[in-house]
């Protein structure tokens, strides 16, 4: 004898896409990746800045010893 398969109550909620509600990115999770990406522009701001006068520098010394 062939049993019938009970679907579960569950099935319809697992194969629905996310509400916007269920999408929407938490403040905190918003904030974090901005300091992130802040954080990452000043600290290559500050390393191109510091290649700039070291080449600067160098440029210098090369002009002053011809």
């Amino acid at each position: 004898m062939k049993q019938k398969t009970i679907q579960s109550q569950t099935t319809p909620i697992l194969h629905r896409p996310p509400t916007a509600e269920e999408q929407k990115v938490s403040r905190w999770a918003r904030i974090k990746a901005d300091a992130v990406v802040i954080a990452k522009m000043a600290g290559f701001a500050f390393a191109g800045l510091s290649f700039w006068f070291l080449c600067g520098a160098v440029a210098a010394k090369l002009a002053m010893s011809t």
